[in-house]
């Protein structure tokens, strides 16, 4: 097969009437139909394929049509060598490794709608405006301290502390302060101490470091974010964060606030109302960017992704704090409004999700177009 990963040429191609065959059938299939709605694919869908033989004969309904969902060797009976094939499923490396058997598809174009989406929200994170200038107040607010969290007693990883040095490197006159469970009391919140129990480090560090920007003000930095270029003029303010995403801010990217902040005040107590081992025995791994995004909205942010001020605290566009984009694991090309990235070391993260990152990363450095 031809597989292409490029937006452009999959616009050309229904611009040119082709019809789309969609392999796979689920929440990848919905959320393209969603995040390109402005293209209206769901008329130009041809037919549907599942390797589940559960799904065949089912209907799905795409606006005016609907479809029938189909077996793979039913596909090959109805294919024209003008059709296109998109597929809509997470596992599109074992579906590419399938239809590459078979030689009727040889010459059939092919693509894969992650990286599609993929594309698009880089594009828009690209072009998302950047105020030039970030200094808000004349007199520094916060205080020059760079906080991070380190627990579970195990060495930071040699990577890690390569990132880190660029903290030294391009803010020299910060004190640089490492929070671990012998200087931090992790007992002082429920949520927080279950976490720990649990030796889920990440959500212990989801609370920590609330509670320490809260009590000490300054800077909080995760330990796989590298900085670019130094830090000082994010000072002059009340608060300040970034958005991860056009729809969630993370503090883990960096974030920083004077002494009791309000709004930090109020996701503190969002945690303290919850606990990190449910009722049922199952733990709560809701991520931080929900309850930290949550607040905020409270407060007045839009989840667009731009620059605002939400209850005094700035918020950033993605490619200020989040250079590497979380969509295509790629770096933004143009780095000159950009502050950090944040490599999303992701060490907490289910075998899955780490798979689909590596998965990510492995065909777009094979440079597939």
């Amino acid at each position: 097969m031809k597989i292409k990963y490029n937006l452009d040429a999959f616009i050309n191609n229904l611009d040119k009437n082709r019809r789309i065959i969609c392999i796979g059938i689920g929440k990848y299939f919905d959320n393209f139909l969603f995040e390109m709605k402005e293209l209206g694919i769901e008329n130009r869908i041809k037919m549907i394929v599942d390797n589940d033989s559960a799904k065949w004969g089912m209907v799905k309904k795409c606006n005016l049509l609907n479809l029938e969902i189909m077996a793979p060797q039913k596909m090959l009976q109805e294919i024209s060598s003008e059709d296109v094939i998109l597929i809509t499923t997470a596992y599109y490396s074992d579906i590419i490794n399938q239809l590459d058997t078979l030689p009727e598809l040889m010459k059939q174009e092919c693509y894969v709608s992650y990286f599609l989406i993929a594309e698009k929200k880089d594009r828009y994170r690209s072009g998302i405006s950047v105020p030039e200038k970030f200094k808000i107040t004349k007199s520094k607010l916060i205080s020059s301290k760079i906080h991070y969290c380190w627990f579970g007693g195990k060495e930071i990883p040699d990577r890690n502390k390569a990132w880190m040095e660029s903290w030294k490197r391009h803010c020299p006159e910060f004190d640089i302060i490492q929070w671990n469970e012998n200087n931090y009391d992790i007992a002082k919140s429920i949520y927080m101490k279950q976490a720990y129990i649990k030796k889920e480090w990440a959500f212990v560090s989801d609370y920590a470091r609330l509670d320490i920007i809260y009590n000490e003000g300054g800077i909080y930095l995760d330990t796989d974010v590298e900085l670019l270029k130094p830090l000082d003029s994010f000072l002059y303010q009340d608060a300040f964060c970034g958005f991860e995403n056009q729809n969630f801010v993370n503090f883990g990217l960096g974030y920083g606030a004077i002494r009791k902040n309000k709004i930090i005040g109020e996701i503190l107590a969002l945690y303290d109302q919850i606990e990190f081992v449910q009722s049922d025995g199952t733990y709560n791994k809701t991520t931080c960017p929900v309850y930290q995004t949550k607040i905020l909205q409270k407060f007045g942010l839009q989840c667009n992704g731009e620059y605002q001020i939400a209850g005094g605290m700035v918020v950033y566009p993605e490619k200020v704090f989040c250079g590497l984009s979380p969509h295509s694991f790629r770096l933004i090309k143009d780095i000159s409004q950009t502050y950090s990235i944040h490599h999303f070391a992701a060490s907490w993260l289910e075998e899955d999700a780490l798979k689909r990152k590596e998965n990510v990363i492995d065909f777009l450095q094979k440079g597939i177009n």
